[in-house]
């Protein structure tokens, strides 16, 4: 992964440590951090500054999909192709809950800065929503639902 300069296009820094391609990235609010989620099955915390990996995160067994930090928190949520959205505090790395029952692989995802809301895009077309303060399940929303 690698950061730029938005205005002179010039590279800023590379950031190397994951084994297949990155397929989401996320900036921690408060700028000092980055998350990676990619296809070697991991998700990789960053020091935006130094371009250093902080941690990896494994207990994937599918594609890393998706990654997003949660409000001013050291919380993320990610999504992963073995059709679970897991919840991590991303200065130790473990695991704070899964949640579970998706259908099909996950191409996103996205909370609430209060995580009281996580939601994650199927391969299917819906969208699955929890409450991500306590892990259970609220609905799936698909096309056509009235």
């Amino acid at each position: 992964m690698r950061t730029f300069d938005a205005t002179s296009g010039q590279q800023i820094r590379r950031f190397e440590g994951h084994t297949s391609y990155a397929l989401s990235v996320a900036w921690k609010r408060d700028g000092q951090q980055l998350a990676t989620a990619g296809a070697d099955n991991t998700v990789r915390i960053w020091d935006a500054e130094t371009g250093d990996q902080l941690r990896t995160i494994e207990n994937y067994n599918r594609h890393a999909t998706a990654v997003q930090w949660v409000g001013e928190s050291d919380t993320i949520t990610s999504a992963s192709g073995d059709r679970l959205v897991r919840v991590h505090n991303a200065s130790n790395g473990g695991l704070i809950r899964n949640l579970q029952g998706a259908d099909s692989w996950l191409h996103c995802v996205s909370a609430t800065p209060d995580l009281t809301i996580i939601a994650a895009g199927t391969a299917k077309g819906s969208v699955r929503l929890w409450n991500g303060t306590n892990g259970q399940f609220l609905r799936d929303l698909e096309e056509g639902a009235k």
